[in-house]
C-alpha cells in the first residue's frame, strides 16, 4: 500500500515536498490530525489528499489488523516527508506509533528540525520522577534515541546522555551544538540554533 500510495502522491503533487510547521497548535489529542490537515492542505490534486486521508484513518484502525496498516500509513508520511506528521506522533501519548516513529523514522529529519527534537524529548521527560516504571523506562528510550538522532544529524561523535533529567536534556543538547558548531565552523544555521537553548 505504502509504495502506491506514494508513487500516486509523487506524480499527483508534482512539487517539492512541503513540510509542515514542527509547531502543531492544537490540543494533544488533536495534534496528528492537525499535521495531516495541515500537510493535506498543501497538495495540489484531490486525488493525493485523498490517499494522505486514507493514510490518516489507517492510522486509527483497530488493533484487530495488528499494527502493521499503521506502520505502513506511518511510512508513507515518512515517504511523503511529512515531518510536521511525524514530529506530532513524537508528541502525542499514542505510545505504540511513537515508539515506531523513533525506531524507524528519524533519518527524515535535518539540521531545522532539531529545536523541534529538543522541545519533544524535554516533554517527555516527567518534571519529577518518582520510581521508574515501563513508561519513563520507555519515554528515556525515546529520549535517548532523539539525542542520537540529533548527533547524526550534527556529524559529530555521539555521547550518550548520561542521567534523564530537564537539565541533563537541555545540557546535552547545548554542548552538542557547541560541539557541532566548534567542528564546522560557518555552518549555516547553527549559531541561531543554539540561541535556541541559551533563551
Amino acid at each position: 500500500m505504502r509504495t502506491a500510495l506514494c508513487a500516486l502522491g509523487m506524480v499527483l503533487v508534482g512539487l517539492s515536498w512541503p513540510c509542515v510547521s514542527p509547531h502543531v497548535d492544537a490540543a494533544e489529542t488533536d495534534m496528528v490530525d492537525e499535521a495531516i490537515a495541515h500537510f493535506a492542505a498543501q497538495l495540489r490534486s484531490d486525488r493525493a489528499q485523498q490517499a494522505v486521508r486514507q493514510c490518516a484513518e489507517d492510522l486509527k484502525s483497530a488493533t484487530t489488523a495488528g499494527f502493521a496498516p499503521r506502520a505502513e500509513a506511518i511510512l508513507f508520511f515518512v515517504d511523503m516527508r511529512a515531518k510536521g506528521v511525524l514530529l506530532a506522533l513524537l508528541r502525542s501519548d499514542d505510545r505504540s506509533a511513537r515508539d515506531f516513529v523513533a525506531d524507524r523514522c528519524l533519518g527524515v529529519f535535518d539540521v531545522e528540525d532539531i529545536p523541534a527534537l529538543y522541545d519533544i524529548a524535554v516533554s517527555l521527560v516527567p518534571e519529577t520522577i518518582v520510581g521508574g516504571g515501563e513508561e519513563i523506562a520507555a519515554r528515556e528510550q525515546i529520549v535517548r534515541k532523539l539525542a542520537l538522532a540529533t548527533s547524526r544529524i550534527l556529524g559529530i561523535e555521539h555521547v550518550p546522555l548520561t542521567s534523564f533529567s530537564r537539565e541533563a536534556v537541555h545540557d546535552w543538547w547545548l554542548a552538542a551544538i557547541k560541539k557541532a558548531e566548534k567542528a564546522q565552523e560557518g555552518r549555516s544555521g547553527l549559531e541561531r540554533i543554539r540561541r535556541h537553548f541559551e533563551e
